[in-house]
């Protein structure tokens, strides 16, 4: 920074040198000659640092978005009516109908029995994935429960078919405090066909 000389009192004129051949030249009356060395003073200061800042700064582009939904709780499940669970249901497969002779004695026909057998196995699935508390009841049928299916039961490893009450009632234990998920037929068929619309085709079939 340089102050000429003047023979006159008509001012200031102030110089200074910048990086990269920049000059800067600042005129001012006498009287303003505090005012004016100060504005040189920062010029100056400006360039000690500019360097630095050009080479040195880094940025980082974050996106507010990601980071609101970062930080947001998660969202709760919709829940889903009775109806609606109901309706997304997967239709019973033509291929399970085929079993339809072999289930006889009863008022409801072969046919019924399937889709009757896939529709609680639907719900099962449906529970047990947690869409809803406790599957829709499954209409009463005029045969003798000998078959039990039981989709899921604390300490049990997979699904299974019980041939017994005996063996069903100590797997579950007591319904109204117990998580486990079952339904019990007159048939191993339907058996079968309420734990593989359930999702499970390698079942365990125990006395």
């Amino acid at each position: 920074m340089s102050q000429p000389s003047s023979n006159h009192d008509v001012g200031i004129e102030l110089h200074i040198s910048l990086p990269e051949g920049i000059q800067v030249t600042v005129r001012a009356p006498t009287s303003s000659a505090g005012v004016a060395a100060d504005l040189l003073g920062y010029i100056s200061l400006f360039q000690a640092s500019a360097p630095s800042v050009r080479s040195d700064r880094s940025f980082e582009v974050v996106s507010s978005v990601a980071e609101s939904v970062r930080n947001s709780p998660p969202r709760e499940r919709p829940v889903e009516s009775r109806d609606s669970i109901l309706r997304s249901f997967a239709g019973c497969p033509s291929r399970l109908f085929v079993h339809s002779t072999r289930l006889c004695g009863s008022t409801l026909s072969g046919k019924d029995r399937v889709a009757r057998a896939w529709l609680a196995g639907q719900w099962a699935g449906a529970v047990r994935s947690g869409r809803i508390g406790n599957p829709n009841r499954t209409p009463a049928i005029d045969l003798r429960s000998r078959f039990y299916a039981v989709l899921r039961a604390p300490g049990l490893a997979g699904p299974t078919i019980f041939r017994s009450s005996a063996s069903y009632w100590r797997c579950v234990g007591n319904l109204e405090e117990s998580s486990a998920i079952s339904q019990s037929f007159p048939s191993e068929v339907e058996a079968r066909i309420y734990l593989e619309a359930a999702g499970e085709t390698d079942i365990e079939v125990l006395p």
